[in-house]
């Protein structure tokens, strides 16, 4: 089955939960975020974990109030940039700027929360 896109760079499958029940409810802001940051980039950024539904966010031991639940966090594990090289980047984004970056061994948690919020890094 060939893939479907909801941006130039996000397919349906990486946007939805992963669980199978096909939650999709994503901010607009956090596509047009993740695609202006592919740009600077300039690199494929897998997004492996974007909206979850609560069931499935529990079960990755995700926040009660987890931005993956309003469809306004996205987790990127990136294969040819550095997380905090990556991390630095997003700080030309405005919603993210504005919002979260987290850094982790894995890769890196990018959200549009509208309030700067940093982990796993000093900027």
């Amino acid at each position: 089955m060939p893939k479907v896109y909801v941006t130039d760079h996000f397919t349906v499958e990486e946007i939805s939960c992963h669980c199978g029940c096909k939650f999709m409810d994503y901010d607009p802001r956090q596509l047009g975020a993740m695609e202006f940051l592919r740009a600077l980039a300039g690199v494929p950024l897998p997004a492996s974990s974007w909206c979850r539904c609560p069931k499935h966010n529990k079960a990755e031991g995700g926040r009660p109030r987890s931005q993956h639940l309003l469809g306004r966090g996205t987790d990127i594990k990136p294969v040819e940039i550095a997380p905090i090289e990556l991390a630095r980047l997003a700080l030309e984004v405005p919603a993210f700027a504005r919002g979260g970056i987290g850094v982790y061994d894995w890769g890196c948690h990018f959200d549009c929360r509208g309030y700067p919020a940093r982990w796993g890094w000093k900027e």
